[in-house]
C-alpha cells in the first residue's frame, strides 16, 4: 500500500480575536471597566476605530487581553493601519505574561520574519511554553518543529508525543500526522490498528488526506479486516472534495472486489513505496478579520 506521507503545514492559524466582536478590559486612571462582546457590524455604537483606540490604552496599562487584541488589530486594516512591527511587540508583551495565544501567534511571526527578523529558536521556545499551557495548535506546530528540526534538534519520540497530545483534543491535522509516524514507526513502535483508528477520526471530520490513507488501509486489511465497501466510500469522499489522487482512481468507481487490476491507483501503489519522509514547512498567510491567519494544509511528500 501506498499511503500519503504526512507533512508540517504550519497550518499553524494565528490565534484571533472572534471576527464578531472584541473582548478587552479598557483601564484608565482612576476606573477600569470592560469592553465585553461588542459587535463589529454597522450597528454598533462604537466604530472601529473607537475599539481600536480603546485597545490601545488599555494595552498601554499593561493588560494582556488587550495587548493581544490590539496586536490583531494591527495585523489588519481595521481601524488604522497595518503595522506588523508593532503587532510583534505588542504580542510579545502579553506572551511574556503568560497569554497563550500571543505566544502562539508571535511563535508564527518569529518563523516566518513577520514584522521583525526570524528568530526559530525563539519561536520553539514560545511554541513550547504553548503547548505546555495544552493550546492543541501550539502542541501540533511544537511536534512539526520538533520532527524538522526547526529552531532545535530532531526529536521524533517527543514529536509523536506532542501530536497526540493535540490528537486527543481532536485536531485533525495531528491525528493525521500521528497515525503516519504509527505507520511508519516513526519516534516510536509501529501500531496499524492504531494508525487506522486515527485515520478514522480525522476521515470523520471531513480530512481528505485521511479519507484517502483509510481507505488503503481498509483496502489492504492494515490494521484491521478488509472492507471493500467502506474503501470506495473513503476513496469516494476524498474525490468529492477535489483531492487529485483519487479523482485518478477507479477505485470508487467499481463494486467492492471488481476493481481494475490496471487502475491508476494501483499502478500509484506498485510505483510509490511507503516512505519514511521528512516533514516539510510551509505557512501561507491569508487575511481574516481581526486577524492574520496562516492555515495548515497537509500535503503529500514526493516518494
Amino acid at each position: 500500500m501506498s499511503v500519503q506521507a504526512f507533512s508540517e503545514s504550519s497550518e499553524s492559524s494565528k490565534f484571533v480575536l472572534n471576527p464578531s466582536y472584541v473582548v478587552c478590559t479598557f483601564q484608565a486612571p482612576g476606573h477600569k471597566r470592560t469592553l465585553s462582546q461588542i459587535r463589529m457590524g454597522s450597528s454598533t455604537h462604537m466604530s472601529r476605530k473607537s475599539i481600536r483606540t480603546s485597545a490601545v490604552l488599555a494595552a498601554d496599562q499593561g493588560d494582556m487581553e488587550s495587548q493581544f487584541a490590539l496586536a490583531c488589530f494591527l495585523l489588519s486594516d481595521e481601524g488604522g493601519p497595518v503595522d506588523a512591527t508593532e503587532a510583534r511587540v505588542q504580542y510579545k508583551k502579553a506572551a511574556d505574561q503568560g497569554h497563550v495565544k500571543s505566544q502562539f501567534n508571535l511563535t508564527l511571526m518569529l518563523c516566518e520574519g513577520e514584522g521583525g527578523p526570524a528568530n526559530v529558536d525563539e519561536a520553539r521556545i514560545l511554541c513550547t511554553k504553548a503547548a505546555d499551557q495544552g493550546h492543541a495548535k501550539s502542541q501540533f506546530k511544537l511536534a512539526c518543529m520538533l520532527a524538522k528540526g526547526q529552531g532545535g534538534p530532531v526529536d521524533a519520540t517527543e514529536a509523536r508525543v506532542q501530536y497526540k497530545k493535540a490528537a486527543h483534543q481532536g485536531y485533525d491535522k495531528a491525528q493525521f500526522n500521528l497515525a503516519h509516524m504509527l505507520y511508519e514507526g516513526a519516534g516510536g513502535p509501529v501500531d496499524m490498528t492504531e494508525a487506522r483508528v486515527l485515520y478514522t477520526k480525522a476521515a470523520h471530520q471531513g480530512y481528505d488526506k485521511a479519507q484517502t490513507n483509510l481507505a488503503h488501509m481498509l483496502e489492504d486489511g492494515e490494521g484491521g479486516p478488509v472492507d471493500m465497501t467502506e474503501a470506495r466510500v473513503q476513496y469516494k469522499k476524498a474525490a468529492d472534495q477535489g483531492l487529485l489522487r483519487c479523482q485518478n482512481t477507479d477505485y470508487h468507481l467499481f463494486p467492492a472486489g471488481a476493481r481494475s487490476k490496471t487502475s491508476t491507483s494501483s499502478k500509484l501503489a506498485s510505483t510509490s513505496p511507503r516512505s519514511r519522509s521528512c516533514l516539510t514547512c510551509r505557512t501561507p498567510t491569508s487575511s481574516v478579520l481581526y486577524s492574520t491567519a496562516s492555515f495548515c494544509q497537509m500535503r503529500p511528500l514526493a516518494a
